[in-house]
This record gives C-alpha cells, sequence and structure tokens, in this order.
C-alpha cells in the first residue's frame, strides 16, 4: 500500500527520490522509531534540499497536498529520508509557524495541513 502511495507521490512531484526509495524497498511506516539508525539512507536538511530542488518545509507541504492534507509523521519520515529526530524537530518547526497542524492519536501523530485538520474542539463539545 505505501509503495503505491509513494510512486504516486513521486509521480506528482516529478521527484524520482521517493519513488527509487520505495523501489529499494525501504522499511515500512509501521517500523520502529528508530529505523533510520545505522542506515545509509538518512539524508540532511541540505541534502533534501539539493536532491529536491525543494526546502524541507515547502517538500513536507506537497508531500501533505499530494495525500489528501494528512500523513503520518512515520511515513513524512520514510517519504523524506530524514531522521526520526529531524524530521520531528522540522515538523516542530513548521507547527510554531503554522504550516501544519500535528494530532497525537495514541502513540502516532498525524500532520495535516491546517485546512484539513479536523475540528477538535466541535468534535468534543457534542
Amino acid at each position: 500500500m505505501f509503495r503505491k502511495l509513494y510512486i504516486r507521490l513521486s509521480d506528482s512531484l516529478g521527484d524520482e527520490t521517493v519513488r527509487d526509495a520505495t523501489e529499494r524497498g525501504t522499511q515500512s511506516a509501521g517500523a520502529p522509531a528508530d529505523r533510520n539508525r545505522g542506515t545509509d539512507e538518512v539524508r540532511t536538511r541540505s541534502e533534501l534540499l539539493t536532491e529536491t530542488g525543494y526546502e524541507p518545509d515547502t517538500y513536507v507541504e506537497k508531500l501533505l497536498a499530494s495525500n489528501d492534507g494528512r500523513l503520518r509523521q512515520c511515513s513524512i519520515c520514510d517519504a523524506t529520508r530524514l531522521s526520526a529526530s529531524t524530521t520531528s524537530r522540522l515538523l516542530s518547526e513548521m507547527e510554531a509557524d503554522g504550516q501544519v497542524v500535528r494530532i497525537t492519536t495514541g502513540r502516532e501523530k498525524v500532520v495535516c495541513l491546517p485546512e484539513h485538520a479536523p475540528d477538535i474542539d466541535r468534535r468534543a463539545s457534542t
């Protein structure tokens, strides 16, 4: 399922990076949080910029937009090939700037574009 999602994403962004990672058989989104440790596939923010031509926050926004405005945080980590820590810091910065909204659901976080975030207050009052 995730393989098709990443291929569709790479086609919509015109970016071979996501397709290449998927075809190499990166770990699934259900892998443990330290899934990037010890692999040579982890890249830095500057490498993401160089390889994709997009600033990391712009890349994440495009990633979200091509997936109905919502993705699990671990899926963003897998698609960008940033470490879990770097992805978390990037998303924290984006959240502080109002670019994304993160919602904790159990042990994972769902990242949404603001216009796709559920109205938590309205649901809680019913």
